[in-house]
């Protein structure tokens, strides 16, 4: 359709315009004439393409024209037959108006050619001649005839004629010159530019004849249409619909005229308004091809009664007409009647076996019925014809023999029937070929259910929100009511975002803060300012907890040497070393802020967040000027997916350093509580208020120093801004900067240095496996049977879709501990990706039996029950999420797709809505894909 109407608009359009040039100039012909000849005043040829007859001093041309008048054109033929003894010319000249006027168009042709060979002379009859032949599609011999006038009539609208009738005939360079003609006398006419500007954008110049027909002040029809077609053909569909409307509201159009502006309403899916401009066509010719097309655009608009209403009509006409028999099926399969639909398709193939029929009686067998028997007793025939084929393409496709049905279809013409382009796009798809498939897709006819579905699985699959959008607009524009929603599967894409690494560095200041979070000595000495101002403080809420903390830290000093020795074991990574020693101290110093915290940054580096915030908040609850706690607990809960209690605890470690430094001013503020101000500020990814922020800090000490510096980069990365801390000993800045080197760099310039780090290994693995798509296990070795290590790998190993590698970190995650919730959320996750759904539902039960669950957990049960096709637990499930966290673009994700396995398209989209108001980039973090089983 498209290649039809970007060869064929303006030129069928500009043939309508040739036909009322002719009446005009036909009409200031009549000016030169000789005085004997003189027009008959009659409003029987005001709507004519050709001029009156002609009144002479002869008594039977009077009563021929009397008669004429009257629209008695066979007695008018009758008295100029008899006034050929005196006036040839004239008499045949009559004739022909008469025969033209009575639908006789090859006689009107005859006696045109018969009175100009009478006199060659009579530009009358030459013009009406022309206009004959030009309507009859004779557009050479028109040209022939039109070229004799230029040597008489050197009127611009002449000239404007026959370049016309040049451009018909494919001669743009003849058309060109008489233009410039026309032009030279006169170029500020309205019906020249308007001709011209045609003629301009049948060659291609679309700009220069755009801004002519906008400069005229009065548009017709045909500029009308033409800046509509213009448009379209820009993609300004907007522009290209309002001047189509404009034109449908022109009288002065054309059946040639309104079939082209039905075109190009098709075109631009306004099928209700395609509808009304194919009923204004019909008043003019009730053609076949335009009662079937408007069949069609009520099919596009789904309005299915009236598209019935008319398909029967015209089937009380042509009972046999096999186009119209497919339309009623299709207008059947459309409102859901399959049944009928199946029935009626059979009963018409069994009176008469054509082709057509029978492919789509094995269509429909195939696809709605899974009668293969039956079906493949059709296809069983000798011939081959391309339907047929197309009927065996249908059954190899719905038994899944994809390959035997690619095979046949590449034997099949596209032009055999627009199914072609569903079975070529189904195949692609499940070819992977997504972008193909999408190509072909969009050839497919608007009113099968294949269309609206192909589309929307295939912008989903390929991130195109913006496509999904307009599916809906066009769903809801024309009120689709009946689009059958076909067997759907959902399989798990993993994502980034899904997961939850002990270990990850993206470069981001929760990334960063993650590294820099320090453990802490207990320092009797140094720490009774601290604590005593916090027993100070919480003793006027009567907080017994801060005199605990008061006596213990005071009394127990074996239990601080015992943290002491633990923490020592932490900074060299000996974590399990590290926490049977905090127990110990534990025993003791159980209302220690210091110990609960290092003993939380224990279980936070092992990925054990639930624990690891638990012993943050404790810490906090005895002390509340323990900001380094607030800092913890905050990227613990990001670690969740609980971004709004996160942020709650960034902007709480802020406001009680703030709080404290007031409170102490007289004093140096610990240094404990101003890095954890700023770590605080690069967690929210607020880099720009650490800036801020330090330009009023005197306080300053290198750890300072290094923020600011880190800060700065995060605003404008450059990697030669952290050159002055690339050797600095400041807790894991050296760690840090190679991470970023190992982000940005080219990876060949990185070297992987052996460190001792067991997390900023992991760290460096991570960074490398989604830059590279790959990663080994070198440096890896010692940390092997280490739980977070080997959880860690087996989620990489999803992302990656390394299958192989990450069953082999879960059988040895199986070997050392059977306790470790991480270990199962990943063990989850890895079996929705492969579908293993005995082992899926192993791995919810162990979590339930140890009574594990967060944010991440319930989404997974969301996505789980989705890709089983468990709707009864997926409702259930969703509703639970979705009122706990309220418009959480996860939970919004998964009401749209549980609309979708509802078969309720409208509660989907507008899901669909939400979810891209919410979180406008969801499809780069899209962790479901939808693959079509059949409808």
């Amino acid at each position: 359709m498209l290649q039809y109407i970007k060869k064929n608009a303006i030129l069928m359009v500009m043939s309508k315009n040739f036909l009322l040039i002719s009446l005009i100039c036909c009409v200031l012909a009549l000016v030169g004439c000789k005085k004997e000849r003189q027009t008959v005043g009659d409003e029987i040829t005001e709507n004519s393409s050709i001029v009156s007859v002609i009144e002479v001093n002869d008594p039977e041309i009077s009563a021929g024209n009397e008669a004429f008048l009257k629209g008695d054109f066979q007695s008018a033929i009758n008295y100029y037959e008899s006034g050929l003894k005196q006036n040839r010319s004239i008499a045949y000249y009559n004739m022909g108006v008469s025969y033209y006027l009575d639908l006789n168009i090859a006689e009107a042709e005859k006696y045109f050619k018969l009175a100009v060979a009478e006199d060659p002379t009579f530009d009358e009859a030459i013009m009406n001649l022309v206009a004959v032949l030009a309507e009859q599609e004779k557009s050479v011999e028109a040209e022939t005839y039109a070229t004799r006038l230029v040597g008489t009539r050197k009127t611009a609208r002449v000239f404007v004629d026959v370049a016309n009738l040049a451009i018909k005939n494919g001669s743009s360079a003849k058309a060109a010159y008489y233009y410039e003609k026309a032009l030279q006398l006169d170029a500020k006419s309205s019906f020249v530019l308007s001709n011209y500007a045609n003629f301009l954008i049948s060659i291609g110049e679309l700009e220069k004849g755009q801004k002519i027909l906008e400069s005229l002040p009065e548009k017709d029809f045909t500029a009308l249409y033409n800046l509509a077609y213009i448009a379209w053909m820009q993609g300004n569909t907007g522009t290209s619909y309002n001047y189509a409307m404009q034109a449908a509201e022109d009288p002065d159009d054309s059946e040639e005229g309104l079939n082209k502006l039905a075109t190009l309403l098709h075109e631009l899916k306004r099928y209700t308004h395609e509808a009304e401009t194919l009923r204004k066509l019909i008043l003019w010719s009730p053609k076949k091809d335009y009662r079937l097309r408007l069949v069609y655009s009520y099919m596009h608009a789904w309005e299915l009664d009236k598209a019935t209403d008319e398909i029967n009509q015209f089937r009380r006409e042509y009972p046999t007409d096999i186009n119209a028999i497919v339309s009623l099926y299709n207008i059947l399969i459309a409102q859901g009647k399959i049944t009928d639909a199946g029935n009626f398709i059979l009963a018409e193939f069994q009176k008469n076996p054509d082709d057509m029929l029978r492919y789509q009686v094995v269509r429909h067998k195939s696809l709605y019925d899974r009668d293969f028997k039956d079906a493949k007793a059709l296809i069983s025939v000798p011939q081959k014809t391309p339907l047929v084929e197309l009927a065996r393409v249908a059954y190899y496709t719905s038994i899944r023999e994809l390959k035997t049905a690619a095979k046949i279809l590449a034997t099949i013409p596209e032009s055999t029937d627009n199914d072609y382009y569903i079975y070529q796009s189904f195949l692609l798809f499940k070819d992977k070929k997504l972008n193909e498939a999408t190509a072909v897709a969009g050839k497919i006819e608007p009113t099968k259910p294949e269309y609206f579905w192909y589309h929307l699985v295939f912008s989903w699959n390929l991130h195109k929100p913006e496509s999904i959008l307009e599916l809906v607009h066009e769903y809801r524009a024309n009120h689709i009511t009946s689009v059958r929603v076909p067997m759907l599967r959902y399989y798990l894409n993993p994502v980034r975002e899904d997961m939850e690494f002990a270990s990850q560095f993206d470069g981001k200041g929760s990334d960063i803060a993650t590294t820099l979070l320090y453990p802490f000595f207990i320092e009797p000495d140094d720490m009774y300012p601290f604590v005593a101002l916090g027993y100070k403080f919480i003793r006027a809420e009567d907080d017994t907890a801060a005199i605990g903390e008061l006596e213990y830290s005071i009394e127990r000093s074996n239990a601080v040497a015992k943290h002491n020795e633990g923490l020592k074991k932490l900074l060299n990574f000996n974590y399990a070393g590290a926490l049977a020693d905090f127990r110990e101290a534990e025993k003791v110093l159980n209302l220690d802020p210091f110990l609960q915290y290092n003993v939380g940054l224990i279980y936070f580096i092992n990925g054990d967040t639930l624990l690891a915030d638990r012993r943050f908040q404790q810490a906090i609850k005895l002390n509340k000027y323990f900001v380094p706690a607030y800092v913890g607990s905050g990227l613990s809960k990001l670690k969740s997916g609980l971004k709004d209690d996160a942020a709650t605890m960034f902007e709480a470690a802020i406001a009680n350093a703030d709080e404290y430094a007031a409170l102490n001013h007289e004093t140096a503020v610990l240094p404990m509580i101003i890095k954890a101000k700023y770590l605080a500020m690069l967690a929210q990814e607020r880099p720009d208020r650490v800036i801020t922020t330090l330009a009023a800090e005197t306080d300053r000490e290198g750890f300072i120093d290094a923020i600011e510096i880190i800060a700065d980069y995060l605003l404008q990365p450059q990697l030669s801004k952290l050159d002055p801390i690339r050797e600095s000993s400041i807790y894991k800045m050296k760690d840090l900067v190679y991470l970023f080197d190992l982000s940005e760099r080219p990876m060949q310039e990185v070297k992987e240095l052996p460190f001792k780090n067991r997390n900023t290994i992991m760290s460096a693995k991570y960074i490398m496996a989604k830059r590279s798509r790959n990663f080994d296990e070198t440096y890896l070795a010692p940390y092997l049977t280490e739980r977070v290590v080997l959880t860690d790998l087996t989620n990489l190993s999803t992302l990656l879709r390394k299958r192989p590698e990450g069953l082999r970190y879960l059988q040895m995650l199986n070997q050392f501990d059977v306790a470790y919730p991480a270990q199962y959320k990943a063990s989850f996750y890895y079996f929705m990706w492969t579908r293993d759904f005995i082992n899926s539902e192993a791995a919810y039960a162990t979590l339930e039996r140890l009574s594990y669950t967060d944010k991440e957990m319930q989404y997974y049960l969301m996505l789980y029950f989705l890709i089983n096709n468990d709707n009864k637990r997926l409702t259930p499930q969703v509703a639970q999420y979705n009122a706990s966290y309220e418009n959480d673009y996860k939970g919004i994700l998964m009401d749209a797709m549980r609309n979708l396995e509802d078969r309720n398209v409208d509660g989907f989209f507008d899901q669909m809505e939400l979810l891209l108001d919410i979180e406008p980039f969801v499809f780069n973090k899209m962790p479901v894909e939808i693959d079509i089983e059949r409808f």
